[in-house]
């Protein structure tokens, strides 16, 4: 027995520390634009604000820094990656991924404060100025919409609080945007986290979306936006019915 146990030591496999890239170091701002959707500015200042909260404090000598979880959580949401890509491509494990995204969204979250809506007469009134020189329709203070974003499964009591009308688990999504907005849009597959961390992968995008925004970070060149949804859209122009009603709306104001 005691020789069996000797053997199977002997036999252990020897640990193995991957290769982790430093894409900061090698690509361009154009380059960075197009994996993580932000130049190389922006993503420091990024790790600079989270870092306090994400420092491994541990006297490992391969401790996996701040820098490779927030590249890690941005490729993830730019590129809805598989969690085995996203480690493949920075040199970390897939399990460290999925521990590594709800983590940092949370920081990220406490960071960037940049969802609030306006309150002051001066920008209300500027925010109704820029939706009326879009479609000439008055007092408009904000864009409302909805969507129902498809999570991952479960087995919980609480299952049947996430089936969505159309009999898929999702959690239902209401954004408000200004006259200056860029849309999120929809990819194939679903969120692979529990209800609460999908909220919060959620709510980061939006952080960052409004960070995209404020830094004038220009969009992907991806070609037309395939609609996913199977709600009808009117392509063409407005029913004149439509247009008389709107302006028999707008003049009452």
């Amino acid at each position: 027995m005691a020789t069996i146990l000797i053997m199977q030591r002997s036999l252990r496999q020897q640990r193995v520390f991957r290769d982790r890239s430093q894409p900061l170091d090698s690509l361009n701002d154009s380059e960075l634009i197009s994996r993580y959707r932000f130049p190389r500015r922006v993503i420091f200042d990024m790790i600079d604000g989270v870092d306090e909260q994400l420092r491994p404090y541990t006297q490992r000598s391969h401790a996996i820094p701040t820098q490779l979880q927030v590249l890690c959580t941005l490729r993830y949401i730019a590129k809805a990656d598989f969690f085995s890509e996203v480690g493949d491509i920075h040199g970390v494990s897939k399990s460290f991924v999925s521990v590594c995204i709800p983590r940092v969204c949370q920081a990220l979250c406490e960071h960037l404060q940049n969802i609030k809506f306006p309150s002051s007469v001066i920008s209300l009134r500027k925010m109704k100025e820029q939706f009326y020189c879009i479609a000439r329709f008055p007092n408009v203070v904000g864009a409302i919409d909805g969507t129902l974003i498809p999570i991952k499964g479960m087995s919980s009591d609480d299952e049947h609080i996430y089936v969505s009308r159309k009999n898929f688990h999702a959690l239902n999504i209401q954004g408000v945007v200004d006259a200056e907005m860029r849309c999120l849009h929809k990819s194939g597959g679903c969120l692979p986290f529990t209800p609460t961390k999908c909220a919060l992968v959620i709510e980061t995008c939006c952080r960052l979306h409004n960070k995209a925004i404020e830094e004038r970070i220009p969009l992907q060149q991806g070609g037309q936006v395939v609609l996913q949804h199977n709600n009808y859209v009117y392509g063409g122009a407005p029913l004149r019915s439509a247009r008389d009603l709107r302006q028999h709306i707008a003049s009452r104001f």
